[in-house]
């Protein structure tokens, strides 16, 4: 549900998960976004996808099946996406990973 005068928000899920991307675009309406989100589960299709379109807002899982968070950040930084660059923290990322920085 769109509420009025909500904030358009293009948002590209680097997520091997359907629900967990479906779960954060909620999350977000809730806040008052208008969330148009394009889910993106391999190298090929992140590619394409910076290619195609200017994206608001870039949320990655960390580990996925066929490459990890930090090769699509590499992928970010490689294409010089403006847009900011998300890792949410869940408890693996946080009890195995020291902090990091994505603007480094």
């Amino acid at each position: 549900m769109v509420n009025a005068g909500s904030t358009r928000l293009r948002v590209l899920f680097v997520e091997d998960t359907p629900d967990d991307a479906a779960l954060i675009a909620r999350n977000l309406a809730k806040g008052g976004y208008d969330v148009e989100p394009v889910r993106v589960d391999s190298p090929a299709a992140l590619s394409k996808a910076f290619d195609q379109e200017r994206w608001d807002l870039v949320i990655s899982d960390f580990t996925l099946p066929i490459f990890s968070g930090f090769d699509a950040l590499a992928m970010w930084r490689q294409k010089a996406c403006r847009a900011p660059f998300i890792f949410p923290c869940g408890r693996e990322f946080t009890e195995k990973r020291s902090p990091i920085s994505c603007s480094d």
